[in-house]
């Protein structure tokens, strides 16, 4: 199963391991896997794994043998380093503005006024609900910067918040977890 990764700058496993990553070298532990406790995890959606990253260095990686699934994340006897560890800081960041646009643009309301009709009640509350979300999303954005190992993390609640604002659309979603994809895909490219 083919999912993202991140570790934190030194790009060593945590949990007291210790151990450098390098690209094509395969990690293994020993017994039961289990989530959160015993495994390497992953995530296949880049949306989910900046939900749990400790770090800005991201790796497409691959989980074999015994493999636990959860809706976000997904845990395995084996991990595989596919790419180079790549520091996608400035793609956070950038992600983190795209997505405090998207929630500013919910919040003005139009959308919802095209989707639900005007003035509909469905509307008003798709709007009051973007009006709430889009100042955290900026607020998370425009903080992203000194806020240093958090950063994945204030991106990852930058998107929540324009996921909310559009109303939970799940296609709001997948063009967020995309426009990560793409980002994190040029990043390896371009520096992995």
């Amino acid at each position: 199963m083919k999912a993202w990764h991140f570790l934190p700058e030194d790009c060593r496993l945590g949990h007291g391991d210790g151990r450098l990553v390098r690209k094509g070298e395969t990690y293994s532990v020993e017994g039961k896997v289990v989530l959160c406790k015993n495994g390497f995890h992953a995530s296949v959606s880049p949306l989910d794994a900046i939900s749990y990253a400790h770090g800005p260095m991201v790796a497409r990686v691959e989980l074999s043998g015994e493999i636990v699934e959860d809706a976000d994340k997904a845990a395995a006897s084996s991990r595989t380093e596919l790419t180079e560890r790549v520091d996608v800081t400035q793609e956070l960041v950038e992600f983190a503005h795209w997505c405090a646009r998207r929630a500013n643009r919910y919040a003005r309301g139009d959308v919802f006024n095209r989707m639900y009709g005007e003035g509909s009640d469905n509307a008003k509350r798709a709007h009051d609900l973007a009006r709430i979300w889009s100042p955290l999303a900026k607020s998370w954005a425009d903080n992203i910067q000194i806020l240093g190992w958090t950063i994945a993390y204030c991106a990852h609640w930058a998107a929540h918040a324009a996921h909310v604002s559009s109303n939970a659309s799940l296609k709001e979603w997948r063009l967020q977890d995309a426009k990560l994809e793409r980002l994190f895909n040029l990043a390896i490219d371009e520096r992995g």
